[in-house]
């Protein structure tokens, strides 16, 4: 599903990556530090093989709805890249944002509802037991963390592309005071709530465990992180995207539970909401 957790996302990488100029000693502290987490995880992970994402269950169902799904959002990236930029551009309002939250969620149900209506364990399937929710989620804060200075990277090889924040569509401009109360509610919990849980179960959980089932690990990674990066229609932030979705996976992967990309998720779009409710001018990490 495409709405407005997909533009914040896409803003907040597009805007991500800061001139070559304004890059200090703590910038490079981070890097360093993100080099060493991710360099450690990246090890776990492809040392010999991973595990931890257990895919034995993934079945010919499994398959046809990870197929549908990427088809959806290959069709949907395609549309947003070739008719939206030309297209006028209409308000985002409560009444929009409602309509996209209450859509997704009946649509993550229905998926849901699918696998539960074949015998699996959602728990087992998605690795939700294999460790507290707490535990899980302060591994996705440190790995949020870890996760900022590879995004901007990322960011910097498609920056040239962009043409300023002013067309990173409606959405920033509610966080920049445009917006009523309400409608920033709306956004901040389809944001933080909605779209982490939704997203992460249908590309990490489903699009990725099938891809890896059928491609092997290396292939589902790469192919998982640009569908990811293609549905979210800029090409400025195809590379902060594309890096996220793979740190999101590799995340998964070494920790074995969804709960993990979920938490990372859910705090990358918290922490750009707030940097726009802060500095309304300049929505930057």
């Amino acid at each position: 599903m495409d709405g407005p957790p997909v533009e914040i996302l896409a803003a907040a990488a597009s805007a991500a990556a800061p001139s070559v100029e304004s890059i200090d000693w703590v910038d490079y502290a981070w890097f360093a530090f993100s080099a060493v987490v991710f360099g450690y995880v990246c090890r776990r992970v492809f040392r010999a093989g991973s595990d931890a994402v257990e895919v034995s269950d993934f079945g010919p169902v499994e398959l046809g709805l990870a197929l549908m799904l990427s088809f959806f959002y290959v069709s949907l990236g395609g549309v947003q890249y070739i008719a939206l930029p030309a297209a006028p551009k209409t308000e985002l309002t409560f009444s929009s944002i409602l309509l996209f939250e209450t859509m997704t969620v009946l649509f993550t149900g229905g998926v849901l509802a699918v696998l539960k209506s074949r015998g699996r364990n959602l728990s087992l399937l998605f690795g939700l037991d294999r460790q507290p929710i707490w535990k899980a989620f302060g591994i996705g804060l440190l790995l949020t963390f870890a996760a900022f200075p590879i995004v901007v990277l990322g960011s910097l090889l498609t920056q040239s592309f962009s043409t300023g924040p002013d067309d990173l569509q409606e959405l920033v401009k509610i966080f920049r005071g445009a917006g009523q109360g309400r409608e920033k509610i709306a956004v901040a919990v389809s944001a933080v709530i909605i779209a982490p849980f939704s997203e992460e179960l249908f590309f990490r959980g489903l699009i990725y465990g099938v891809a890896k089932k059928y491609g092997g690990l290396a292939a589902a990674i790469v192919f998982n992180a640009a569908l990811f990066a293609f549905i979210h229609g800029s090409l400025p932030a195809f590379g902060g995207l594309f890096a996220l979705a793979v740190c999101l996976t590799v995340a998964y992967e070494f920790s074995g539970t969804l709960y993990v990309p979920i938490a990372m998720h859910a705090c990358f779009n918290a922490t750009q909401l707030v940097q726009m409710l802060l500095d309304p001018a300049t929505p930057k990490p």
